[in-house]
């Protein structure tokens, strides 16, 4: 996999970002003090990087994203990611 070579060309590639890519290229393509991070409880170790500025949440697992999710509604207290790390 490239490194966000040319993501506007590859039309597997939403809002800079494909599946597959790790957290360090989506600290790449966006600012770090842009993402929320939270996580699962172990053993699941699952995180979630809400980008809310673009809407956009990310789910990572083995430090790989393997959902990328469009939404207007806020991480909640209650959704299964509600830890902070």
């Amino acid at each position: 996999m490239d490194s966000l070579s040319n993501p506007f060309e590859d039309l597997t590639y939403f809002h800079k970002i494909q599946c597959g890519v790790s957290s360090d290229q989506v600290f790449q393509a966006y600012k770090k003090n842009e993402i929320r991070i939270v996580c699962t409880n172990p053993p699941e170790e699952m995180r979630l990087y809400d980008i809310s500025s673009k809407r956009i949440r990310l789910w990572l697992q083995e430090n790989r994203v393997t959902n990328i999710e469009f939404s207007t509604v806020p991480v909640t207290e209650h959704h299964k990611f509600s830890k902070l790390c």
